[in-house]
């Protein structure tokens, strides 16, 4: 697996999670005047980060893993249409031995 592009994947889409999480702030005003509900654009913020990252490494993860798994089985299959072909060719071979003698 490639660890460089996994980072940067999971980097860009927990920048777009931040940003999606500040807009969302903004825009939802919250009508409690707690501690608590301070700062809330910089909470967002973070949870939107924190969940972009996660959802853009285990996306590109899994784009890497099916990535190696067709490679394997692509190999697996011409390996089976090798052998396929080399029992073909031996069996043509011994039948015209037979009748040729």
């Amino acid at each position: 697996m490639n660890a460089k592009l996994i980072a940067f994947s999971g980097l860009v889409t927990a920048f777009v999670g931040a940003g999606i999480g500040f807009i969302t702030a903004s825009l939802l005003p919250c009508p409690y005047t707690s501690q608590m509900y301070q700062n809330l654009e910089k909470k967002y913020a973070i949870v939107g980060a924190v969940t972009g990252l996660l959802i853009g490494s285990s996306q590109e993860m899994i784009r890497e893993l099916k990535q190696e798994r067709d490679a394997e089985t692509c190999c697996e299959i011409s390996t089976k249409l090798f052998t396929q072909l080399q029992i073909k060719e031996i069996y043509h071979h011994s039948f015209l031995t037979r009748t040729n003698s």
